[in-house]
């Protein structure tokens, strides 16, 4: 992953941008593997890999959560490849969450706007961009809109736009502690945050991919 490879633990309050070339498995913009929290993060991360590739987290394990999350960027991967989370294993969960990545794919199975392949909980409270079509035309799970409707605050009606998330006019939702601090300004940004991680990156790795 673009921040952490394998997480069990916590990761908040952090987000990345760059890009990744991997020929192994299991790619994601912040974490390659994730069985612990991941919470408050985002990635604006292009993504070339192979199988279990998402823009978010590639692997999202047995236990895993997700929520108050979103990625960006083109993923290009195989098999089990999603815009937000390449596979999502039974009892993981992934809550309020969205990407606007575009999902391009040389395999055959396991494709989506949101997920690949999805084993765990996804509600419609998370979104994918559908307005690229092809493989972000469908999901097996999370909820698929345009990227005009993803700017609209009515979509996320349920979700915390006060304190987590902001809507600046005409932008999808951003977090309010995790570096946007200047989009946020206009709509009372709080203060007294945590200071976020910022990572910008570019890396490749050669490896034979195991699956």
């Amino acid at each position: 992953g673009g921040l952490v490879g394998s997480s069990s633990g916590m990761v908040n309050n952090s987000h990345v941008e760059g890009a990744i070339v991997n020929t192994g498995g299991e790619t994601g913009g912040l974490v390659g593997n994730n069985t612990g929290l991941v919470s408050r993060a985002y990635a604006k991360v292009a993504i070339n890999a192979a199988n279990k590739t998402g823009g978010f987290v590639g692997t999202n394990g047995t236990n895993g959560k997700i929520k108050h999350a979103y990625s960006n960027g083109d993923v290009i991967g195989v098999d089990k490849v999603g815009g937000f989370v390449g596979e999502a294993l039974a009892n993981s969960k992934i809550y309020k969450s969205y990407t606007l990545a575009t999902v391009l794919s040389s395999g055959t199975t396991d494709q989506g706007g949101f997920v690949g392949l999805n084993a765990g909980t996804i509600d419609t409270e998370n979104f994918y961009n559908t307005t690229p079509g092809g493989l972000n035309s469908s999901s097996t799970a999370g909820t698929g809109k345009t990227v005009v409707l993803l700017a609209n605050k009515s979509i996320f009606k349920n979700w915390d736009l006060k304190t987590i998330w902001g809507m600046p006019a005409g932008s999808t939702p951003l977090l309010r502690n995790a570096g946007v601090k200047s989009a946020l300004d206009a709509i009372d940004l709080q203060v007294g945050q945590d200071t976020p991680a910022t990572i910008k990156f570019t890396w490749s790795k050669d490896s034979s991919s195991t699956n």
